[in-house]
């Protein structure tokens, strides 16, 4: 594995974790929900789902780096990995797009540089051939 490798596994660790804590946050209702969702959420309910899927997304794709960079033992098929991530990659270029396009600015001046960091950090780990992977 590549030192720019391991960046961007360590890199989307570090963010995944901290979006992690960062939804639970909204959740708790410390953070107001309209800085997220491009500020277009409307009730509680709204946020509430939202917010689930963000959960849940997120820890998906930490568990995901996490195989990827060996903190986990899982036998997943690099093949699977590597679609993954080119998935992830996608994900978060249009979420990129959408956080451009924000009706708080707050989201687009934050999460915009983030989600693009993102988009390449998975594009990296996409293109890894990780030989030491558990992955068969």
């Amino acid at each position: 594995m590549t030192r720019f490798q391991r960046i961007a596994g360590i890199g989307l660790g570090i963010l995944f974790s901290a979006n992690l804590v960062f939804h639970i946050m909204i959740l708790l209702g410390v953070i107001d929900y309209s800085i997220v969702w491009g500020g277009r959420l409307k009730t509680r309910t709204e946020m509430l789902q939202f917010e689930t899927v963000s959960l849940v997304l997120n820890a998906i794709f930490l568990m995901i780096v996490c195989v990827r960079m060996n903190w986990i033992h899982l036998r997943i098929p690099r093949i699977v990995l590597t679609i993954v991530f080119w998935l992830m990659a996608g994900i978060f270029l249009l979420n990129t797009l959408g956080n451009l396009v924000s009706l708080n600015s707050l989201e687009t001046i934050i999460f915009t540089p983030l989600t693009a960091v993102s988009t390449v950090f998975c594009v990296v780990l996409a293109m890894s051939k990780n030989q030491k992977s558990p992955s068969v």
